[in-house]
């Protein structure tokens, strides 16, 4: 029998191997089975309260489907469900998330059209202060070389980002992830994968981010004033926990900007033109943690112009991009009046010209790092007071010449203790640069292993009360260098460490 007749009133024939298969299901009326839509994901995931953009009109390979996903937005969140997404590519302006929409998932791709979307998903038009909370993105996304933002979330709260993936976006000025003022607070990212470009930083002058975590702020430069001093202003995007993603190119793996309260941890960032991770300006009370940041071009984690209380802790930092830009290159830079700041049990090796870089910073701890300085060229740790130096190569400040803000404080109370390094040019390089002091600078029980030329390289101006100590060195040279112009005048105190 290859066919199956359900009712002797119905004519309809129903193929028996797709009746098996289970991709027909029935409706039982007045004790008829009719054919009804297929059953698959869509209809299980109607159980558990969602609906199909398929039911609002909304067709794969259509030129515009904004109607129809409008219209099935509206629908979901006014009877607070889902939304499901089958296979297919749905080309799409702009898709508004609304209120009352419990989520949106589904297998299938929306693709930025030909009339060129801000994003293609958003929550509120910018600067809207009307929340859009608790729901969750779960979403595919083509930005298709059109869209300046795969997602856009303004005044997103208590909202989660989830196993999303955005391709083909190329804006300069762009984010695959936004999550923008005011209000865009208690958000989880997690779980997406983002694939950028990875070449050309002279195509992207205003940046092209995988996440970018966006704050309230009094300037456009997040809150940091002409005068070169940080302004610490209310910022309302702030609770953002950015976790297990993977973004692949870019400017920025993963930024922060004036977003106070945040964590960022167990990332993979690979390929990034400039910085895997940057937080600044005044990002405050922040943890960057067991991330992995691969072949970045200028820095692996990067916290600058008013940054405080952040904690650097356990991450994996490989290799650097030096054509990208050779003048701008530590694995991990903390300057600009950064505050009460903490390097702790990082993994770091690979080209850089810096593994630690501190300048016009304050309360600073570099505690436990592992740094492989065989192929750096420079100082393994650096700590400057300003953003110009006369030392030689081997312990050469990261920038030729000062660039954006000259943050005026003096680079004092760093901390550096018992970090492990092997090989490189030069394991310390302590410099004063400029009128701002370099002062209270201890180096305790770091272990240094075959340094090239300098173990510990000192430049200061006469008559600065420096208030360095150096304790505990251990090494493996019988007599370490140590390039001291004035020789012990620099320190206030020697132990357990051989002056030549």
């Amino acid at each position: 029998m290859s066919d199956v007749t359900p009712s002797s009133h119905s004519n309809a024939k129903i193929n028996r191997r797709a009746l098996l298969s289970g991709s027909i299901g029935f409706i039982a009326t007045a004790g008829v089975l009719l054919p009804s839509r297929p059953v698959c994901a869509i209809e299980k995931d109607y159980r558990h309260g969602a609906l199909s953009v398929m039911d609002f009109g909304a067709r794969p390979g259509l030129s515009d489907n904004t109607a129809s996903l409008d219209a099935a937005v509206r629908a979901a969140a006014a009877r607070g469900l889902g939304l499901y997404i089958p296979q297919g590519r749905f080309w799409v302006r702009e898709l508004r998330l609304r209120n009352g929409l419990r989520f949106i998932e589904g297998p299938g791709w929306l693709v930025g059209s030909d009339c060129g979307p801000e994003a293609v998903i958003t929550t509120n038009d910018l600067g809207s202060t009307t929340p859009v909370r608790n729901m969750r993105i779960s979403v595919r996304i083509d930005c298709n070389y059109i869209a300046r933002r795969g997602i856009f979330g303004v005044a997103l709260q208590d909202s989660e980002i989830s196993d999303c993936e955005i391709v083909n976006l190329s804006h300069n000025g762009g984010d695959a992830i936004r999550l923008n003022f005011p209000g865009s607070s208690g958000n989880v990212v997690t779980r997406n994968r983002v694939v950028l470009a990875t070449s050309g930083a002279a195509r992207f002058p205003e940046g092209l981010f995988g996440i970018h975590v966006v704050g309230e702020s009094v300037t456009s430069k997040g809150g940091l004033e002409r005068l070169g001093r940080p302004s610490f202003v209310t910022m309302t995007t702030r609770n953002n926990r950015i976790i297990a993603n993977h973004v692949t190119g870019g400017t920025h793996g993963i930024g922060f900007f004036s977003a106070p309260d945040f964590i960022c941890s167990d990332n993979l960032l690979e390929r990034q033109i400039l910085r895997n991770i940057i937080a600044g300006p005044t990002c405050i009370r922040g943890v960057i943690e067991r991330n992995r940041c691969m072949e970045a071009g200028s820095s692996g984690v990067h916290i600058a112009l008013g940054s405080s209380m952040v904690r650097i802790a356990n991450n994996l930092i490989r290799s650097s991009r030096v054509s990208e830009n050779e003048d701008d290159d530590a694995a991990i830079q903390a300057y600009a009046y950064c505050t009460d700041i903490e390097i702790t049990n990082n993994d770091i090796a690979g080209d850089w010209r810096y593994g630690v870089y501190v300048g016009y910073a304050r309360n600073v701890m570099i505690f436990g790092n592992s740094i492989d300085a065989t192929n750096f060229r420079s100082a393994s740790i650096a700590i400057e007071s300003g953003w110009q130096s006369t030392l030689p190569p081997q312990a050469r400040f990261s920038r030729a010449r000062a660039v954006g803000y000259q943050i005026d404080i003096d680079t004092t109370d760093i901390f550096v203790k018992r970090n492990i390094i092997n090989g490189g040019p030069a394991a310390f390089s302590l410099a004063q640069i400029g009128p701002r002091s370099l002062t209270r600078v201890r180096l305790v029980s770091n272990r240094v292993r075959s340094a090239a030329t300098d173990v510990v390289a000192v430049e200061l101006k006469p008559g600065a009360l420096a208030d360095l100590e150096l304790i505990g060195l251990d090494t493996d040279a019988a007599a370490p260098h140590l390039e001291l112009p004035r020789g012990r005048a620099h320190f206030s105190r020697i132990e357990g460490v051989k002056i030549p």
